[in-house]
């Protein structure tokens, strides 16, 4: 979905302007991201606009950063540049992140790779990443996954499901931080359901907290 400009407060469908991303203007955006820790794979719900969710979704990249962490966004619904200018109104100062390696934008193609969903290989392109970003000095890896990737041609729930359950497995006692951006508008409700089924943590308009849906 469209924003008005290239201010990352404006949103359409509905949603309210939250105002400047700031967190000490928004205590209980930094007290959902500061809970979550190494390891956590967090399901973020939103309904028309990954912009509903950005906020959050900004703080836990700028914590990222400020840590150490290599931290990888993965663009689909949002255009890469209003990504950077969301962090730029964070005082994160983006292009030096981006040339040092810490801060990287992908879009579906850089993160799709050819084909059906393969969770095996999946698995081992995320493993590269890591790897490659702890032999940079890197302390950790975060993602933050816009999940409308898996469209266009679509990939099937169950494909879906696989790879976010594999995802738990390749995450566990990890130093890798995962979000992974659900829209109820674009993705279809089995997909929906399949997110909310392998994530252990949820994060949506009420908040970070235990997911009661998920099935381990």
């Amino acid at each position: 979905m469209a924003i008005d400009s290239g201010d990352p407060r404006n949103t359409r469908g509905g949603t309210r302007d939250k105002g400047p991303l700031h967190p000490l203007e928004h205590a209980d955006i930094l007290e959902s991201v500061i809970g979550i820790k190494d390891g956590d794979h967090v399901c973020v719900l939103y309904d028309y606009s990954p912009i509903e969710q950005m906020p959050a979704v900004v703080e836990f990249l700028k914590e990222g950063l400020l840590a150490g962490d290599q931290c990888i966004y993965v663009a689909d619904e949002t255009p890469a540049g209003h990504v950077l200018t969301w962090l730029k109104a964070e005082k994160i100062d983006v292009d030096a992140e981006q040339a040092s390696g810490a801060l990287q934008v992908w879009s579906r193609t850089e993160w799709r790779q050819p084909g059906l969903l393969d969770s095996i290989r999946k698995a081992a392109q995320v493993r590269e990443v890591v790897e490659a970003a702890a032999a940079a000095g890197f302390r950790g890896v975060r993602f933050a996954v816009e999940m409308t990737w898996t469209l266009d041609p679509d990939l099937s729930a169950e494909s879906i499901e696989d790879w976010e359950a594999t995802s738990n497995d390749l995450l566990r006692g990890s130093r890798i931080k995962a979000m992974c951006l659900y829209g109820r508008k674009r993705l279809a409700s089995a997909v929906v359901a399949a997110g909310l089924r392998t994530h252990p943590t949820l994060l949506d308009a009420n908040g970070l907290r235990v997911n009661d849906q998920f099935k381990s």
